[in-house]
């Protein structure tokens, strides 16, 4: 099919560009997300393959970036100081910011919580938008 023959040669030609593994599959919307998340914020990425965070902000901190076509985005705890930001890529090919704001914010919302076996509980993006309303601007990453 030419179609997929165009996706793939899209992604050789972005991961080429782009020094970052695009995939297509879940991880294709992931890699695509930190690249966006980086155009659009403050954000240095870290190397690929990094343990647990994608990137570090202007103040230093470390960034776990989520990013899915879903209602609900996957969440892990993080240690204290760092920072979440979770993104819904779009069929247009942009992002929407769902929530931006220290780790430390989003442990209510999976207390009780069942994780699966990576450690992520999944929270619904209603949830972390109402969070996210009680997020003070100066904790969130600033825009470029």
């Amino acid at each position: 099919m030419k179609e997929v023959q165009e996706v793939y040669k899209a992604v050789k030609s972005l991961t080429r560009r782009l020094g970052r593994e695009f995939t297509p599959e879940g991880v294709l919307v992931g890699t695509l997300g930190e690249v966006l998340a980086e155009e659009k914020y403050d954000l240095e990425l870290l190397p690929p393959k990094m343990q647990a965070f994608d990137a570090i902000d202007c103040f230093g901190r470390k960034v776990r970036i989520r990013c899915n076509q879903r209602n609900a985005t996957p969440i892990k705890k993080g240690p204290a100081g760092s920072m979440l930001l979770a993104l819904k890529l779009l069929p247009d090919g942009t992002i929407e910011e769902i929530f931006n704001g220290p780790s430390s914010m989003t442990r209510e919302l999976t207390g009780g919580k069942q994780p699966d076996g990576a450690g992520f509980v999944s929270v619904s993006h209603g949830k972390l938008r109402k969070l996210m309303k009680s997020v003070p601007p100066a904790q969130r990453i600033p825009p470029r």
